[in-house]
């Protein structure tokens, strides 16, 4: 007889989420939207959604260990946290100027519009350091609502490699953004039941 383990089919989960980027601004810390926002819903600026990506986000988060081990047992005694990495790993879609910003690491974005004789343009300098920037995403929940992750402060570290071609594939960028604030700074929120009236 098989044994079946106990579980909610409704908490397996699958589904793509929806993950917002703004520079990082050590005056006005980032926020996520208000609970009240619904799944999907509008992110008030500064938050600017990274658009399409190839294959979604991949987040990692690994907590690395050193084992405090004496002389009188074989196992560890306890295991204390050396260091921890939380990792966000995309391959953005959408060719623009904002898309080469994130995958380099930051920089400055300049519109300068059309005028007499004058076409408009967009010019990008990127930076020669790396910028700060805040990264969140949303998904839906077992709930059926928002699940929220906010990082106040990450890098983007990327290692971007875009190749043109005649109909192989759309140009894609790579971005690998890492939390630089220790994991008890960042937030994860489940929206499980509705305002009562």
């Amino acid at each position: 007889m098989a044994v079946v383990p106990a579980y909610a089919r409704a908490n397996v989960m699958t589904g793509q989420a929806r993950c917002f980027v703004q520079p990082y601004n050590a005056g006005s810390p980032p926020a996520l939207p208000a609970n009240t926002v619904a799944l999907g819903g509008s992110w008030a600026s500064p938050w600017a959604p990274v658009g399409a990506t190839m294959n979604g986000l991949t987040f990692h988060f690994k907590r690395d260990v050193n084992d405090i081990m004496i002389e009188e047992q074989r196992v560890p005694v306890a295991k204390l946290t050396k260091m921890t990495t939380f990792t966000f790993e995309l391959e953005l879609s959408e060719d623009t100027l904002p898309t080469m910003q994130l995958a380099y690491g930051g920089g400055t974005l300049t519109t300068v519009a059309a005028a007499s004789g004058q076409p408009g343009y967009q010019n990008l300098v990127v930076n020669p350091e790396l910028q700060l920037w805040s990264f969140a995403f949303e998904a839906e929940n077992s709930f059926g609502m928002p699940r929220r992750v906010l990082v106040p402060i990450v890098s983007i570290v990327s290692d971007a490699k875009t190749t043109f071609r005649r109909a192989d594939q759309q140009r894609t960028y790579n971005v690998s953004a890492e939390s630089l604030v220790e994991v008890d700074q960042c937030t994860f929120r489940d929206i499980n039941a509705v305002a009562l009236p």
